[in-house]
């Protein structure tokens, strides 16, 4: 009889381990640098083109990046945001390359028109404003700042089989909707969405594949 009860229990706990692994531990925080020339560096460069379209060609944006940091908790909860010192960092870089290049456009035109005044003239800039003073301003705006409360997500989730499935409420998660990943170490790659509405994948930000570092 104890030898029939310890191979039960034997079989219980093997039963119980097999359920738990298919779940990975992704406890902690996470962060992931992605680029979004294509996705934000376009939409400037589209904005751009609307007030002055034939400055466009003179200005290249480079490579725009952001950090993404997630932080999934013991409890099953999550928060996921853009650092708002990358995005400060982006906005500053581009709004740098766009005055670059749009100095060398007016530049362009002083010099075909053989004028006899500097870009900063021309522009009509205040006493002591700069051009990149002006084109910072101009890219912090309202609908820019948005994007940092658009792309901030918290919730629970749920990681396993290499699924990554995250939903407002637990009742709400979705085993159709998640995001494919693999775990090694201290890296998470995260490759795509499958089932995802864009108002939950935001095409703005999330640039697959998405590689985390574990920061804490």
């Amino acid at each position: 009889m104890k030898k029939r009860i310890s191979i039960l229990l034997c079989v219980a706990m093997l039963l119980a381990f097999l359920a738990g692994c298919g779940e990975d531990n992704l406890t902690g925080t996470w962060e992931a640098t992605i680029n979004v020339s294509e996705t934000i560096g376009a939409g400037i460069m589209d904005e751009m083109a609307k007030s002055m379209p034939e400055a466009k060609d003179y200005v290249d944006l480079g490579e725009l990046t952001l950090v993404v940091r997630t932080t999934f908790n013991e409890d099953g909860t999550f928060v996921s945001a853009v650092t708002e010192e990358s995005f400060a960092a982006m906005m500053d870089s581009a709004a740098d390359k766009a005055c670059d290049g749009f100095t060398a456009y007016i530049n362009k035109i002083i010099t075909d028109l053989k004028l006899n005044i500097d870009a900063n003239t021309v522009i009509g800039l205040n006493e002591g404003e700069t051009l990149a003073d002006r084109f910072k301003a101009q890219f912090k705006t309202e609908d820019f700042k948005k994007i940092l409360e658009e792309n901030s997500q918290s919730g629970v989730y749920v990681a396993k089989g290499g699924k990554l499935f995250t939903a407002d409420v637990e009742e709400n998660i979705n085993e159709e909707k998640y995001e494919v990943y693999t775990l090694s170490g201290d890296t998470l790659e995260v490759t795509e969405a499958v089932g995802m509405d864009e108002d939950v994948v935001s095409v703005m930000i999330k640039a697959y594949p998405m590689t985390y570092k574990k920061i804490g």
